[in-house]
């Protein structure tokens, strides 16, 4: 909420971290569509476009394909590597809302 503030205040245009990601070549993916099927990538970034102009917040994330998982699925406790836990994750792509998944972190 405080960054949509921030940016109404500003209007002023940043840059798109997808484009920025996309020109890094150290990356294993960039959007969720770069992943396999039950995958996600954690690449979270909010934007807004106000007055004309689109303003996002830096983004978050290891630019690495997750595995999703099922936070209510304690029948499947191997849903994740042995290193990991299943754990809610906020995630947006660009959009101005953000969506609640579970992933393998």
């Amino acid at each position: 909420m405080m960054f949509l503030l921030l940016v109404a205040c500003t209007g002023s245009e940043t840059p798109d971290p997808l484009e920025t990601c996309q020109g890094d070549p150290d990356t294993e993916c960039c959007e969720d569509a770069d992943c396999e099927e039950g995958s996600f990538c954690w690449h979270t970034w909010q934007c807004a476009t106000i007055g004309g102009a689109l303003s996002c917040e830096e983004a978050i994330g290891d630019r690495s394909c997750h595995r999703e998982c099922s936070l209510a699925d304690t029948a499947a406790p191997d849903q994740c590597p042995t290193s990991e836990d299943c754990q809610a994750y906020e995630h947006a792509q660009g959009e101005s809302f953000m969506t609640e998944i579970a992933g393998c972190f």
